[in-house]
């Protein structure tokens, strides 16, 4: 065997490998495949990693990094870490969010890497190419999926694909279980959290909406007990070193994961100097997480309304990601579908099972079931004035196409930019800046006269390519979008949700824009008009001219109606002057020529 095709759940918590053989699917190491997704870093050019990497971090977690997956493609304004402490440094670097060890940053990425080498260690003897599908939370933007594949090229790895997690759950249930309806997917792992809609028909997996957060699950729940412990003794974390901080987690974790499976837990805790016994009922527990519960069922919630879906038209609920074990969340959720809950599969390997599976389609060639993803914002270009077009619509189905035509806006025009923008508003200001590209050497013609193709390309990796082509002369043009920076899906539902709150304003916005750039286009013609007829003298070059100055100052303003009226008048004094020019030249052409003559000069 040359190569192996493998499926990865690159987690925050834990990290598994799964594959397709014979008709079934299996993970990697089934005695114990989960590897913890923690990278140490002793200081000998030693590189530890999952549990070597916890038992080092007891000594020195300064050094050891955990949930890297929250900082994967992270620009300086995507993090707040006032709620969220991490016992390694954390800073900005060249606009991206990076761990100091010891005297060098170093990236999310090549510490991902160092996850995804440990998977390919437990592959066993192995020496060839190994092609992967890994799998990311719905709503990891260009950027965060960018630099999952990026993490998966440093480790070696041939990445096949980039894949949703729910859509990887969905996959793998629907091999087994589901063929057609409408399925929610509610995945709660350590540190993300995802709620999806798809629709299944004839095998075929739709994702219609999409909701959830990039920084909420089960290390929340375990930071609630942190905090609540600490509370109990009259201290807070302030008070605690960053290996007190470790240790109190570690007890934490232990405190979440017994009440799972039993009503009541007491433990004696030690946490550097300080000692304490601590006792918690399933129910208290539920008491500290039932607002981080509470806010995934708001995303439920928003996910059906963009979808146009109701509770009853879910025909199946299924539960990925560990945090999902939690009673509490299964109460909660059961509550809310009023339906019976999928969680056959183990909910820790689910995700990489469905992306065994879809690496197995890819390669095989496999037509029996096929992937659609949407794309969680509309993309545009700018146009004159500081507008948006929109050329690919929020929640439209990856890959994608979508073409536009545009053109020049003045004469002898030879280069035209790109603005590349995501988002809901009408106005770029109000938009999220992508990329900029210019397409120079276009041949000098009038305006309006150049045809530019515009062609928008989403592939299955969510990755936007954009590519201009002028008609004429053949020139192109094209970039493709990896932005420097991510996007949490908070910052989406707040785009969406400001879209629709300033719907009126921007349409007034856009109404003003349209209105100025007609006026503008048209002052610019009349005045090259009138530079192109000298002999247009007296009253009616006065009057026009006249015309042009009232409508450049209206257009200093803010009135609409008033731009609109002053443009219809120039249009039609203008209008009527080209009729009287035409009229003129044809009978400068014809006077004092007999009929033959012209027959004659016609003919030549």
């Amino acid at each position: 065997m040359n190569n192996k095709v493998i499926g990865i759940d690159l987690g925050t918590t834990h990290t598994l490998a799964a594959h397709y053989e014979d008709g079934a699917l299996h993970v990697f190491n089934p005695d114990d495949p989960l590897i913890p997704s923690v990278v140490s870093y002793p200081g000998d050019n030693r590189v530890l990693v999952g549990k070597e990497a916890l038992e080092y971090a007891k000594k020195d977690p300064e050094n050891t990094v955990f949930s890297v997956k929250r900082f994967m493609g992270k620009g300086d304004d995507q993090l707040d870490l006032h709620h969220h402490r991490f016992p390694f440094s954390l800073h900005t670097h060249q606009g991206l969010w990076q761990v100091r060890i010891r005297e060098r940053w170093v990236s999310p990425q090549e510490i991902s890497a160092h996850i995804l080498k440990q998977v390919l260690a437990s592959l066993g003897d192995f020496s060839g190419e190994v092609q992967a599908v890994i799998t990311v939370p719905a709503y990891f933007n260009d950027a965060q999926r960018q630099a999952t594949r990026d993490a998966g090229k440093i480790a070696g790895l041939r990445v096949m694909r980039i894949i949703n997690e729910p859509t990887a759950a969905a996959l793998a249930y629907g091999l087994h279980e589901i063929k057609s309806g409408t399925v929610a997917v509610y995945d709660l792992g350590g540190g993300t959290f995802d709620f999806s809609l798809l629709k299944v028909t004839n095998g075929v997996f739709r994702v219609l909406s999409t909701h959830g957060n990039t920084f909420l699950g089960g290390d929340d729940f375990d930071e609630a007990l942190m905090a609540d412990m600490l509370e109990k003794k009259g201290m807070s974390m302030c008070q605690l070193n960053q290996k007190e901080l470790h240790d109190l987690r570690i007890h934490a974790k232990t405190i979440k994961e017994t009440l799972t499976e039993k009503e009541e837990v007491t433990e004696l805790i030690k946490v550097g100097k300080h000692e304490m016994e601590v006792s918690y009922t399933r129910e208290t527990f539920n008491q500290l997480i039932q607002p981080f519960v509470k806010h995934t069922l708001d995303s439920c919630q928003k996910a059906l309304r963009d979808a146009g879906k109701r509770k009853r038209d879910i025909s199946h609920v299924i539960l990925v990601g560990g945090s999902s074990r939690v009673p509490l969340v299964r109460e909660m959720l059961k509550s809310f579908f009023k339906k019976e809950l999928f969680c056959s599969l183990n909910p820790d390997y689910v995700v990489a099972m469905g992306a065994a599976m879809q690496a197995s389609l890819i390669h095989d060639s496999v037509q029996d079931m096929l992937l659609m993803d949407v794309t969680p914002l509309s993309i545009g270009l700018e146009t004159v004035g500081g507008g948006v077009t929109k050329i690919i619509m929020r929640n439209t189905p990856i890959p994608a196409q979508a073409s536009e035509k545009f053109t020049t806006y003045a004469d002898n025009q030879t280069a035209i930019d790109f603005h590349i923008l995501q988002g809901e508003r009408e106005l770029v200001e109000d938009n999220i800046s992508l990329a900029r590209f210019k397409l120079r050497g276009i041949p000098p013609m009038a305006a309006g006269m150049a045809v530019v193709h515009v062609d928008f390309r989403i592939d299955a990796d969510g990755i936007l390519t954009v590519q201009a082509k002028e008609e004429k002369s053949g020139l192109e043009a094209a970039v493709e979008v990896v932005p420097s920076h991510g996007l949490s899906m908070e910052k989406v539902k707040d785009i969406i949700t400001q879209s629709i709150l300033h719907a009126r304003e921007d349409f007034d916005h856009v109404r003003l824009i349209a209105a100025r750039t007609d006026a503008q286009t048209l002052i610019q013609a009349t005045q090259k008009a009138l530079q192109q007829n000298p002999d247009l003298i007296g009253d009616d070059r006065e009057y026009l001219q006249d015309l042009v100055e009232e409508l450049s100052k209206v257009c200093e303003g803010r009135d609409i109606a008033a731009i609109e009226e002053g443009t219809d008048k120039l249009n039609r004094e203008t209008t009527l002057l080209a009729e009287s020019l035409v009229s003129h030249a044809v009978l400068d052409m014809v006077e004092g020529k007999t009929i033959e003559e012209l027959s004659k000069q016609d003919k030549e």
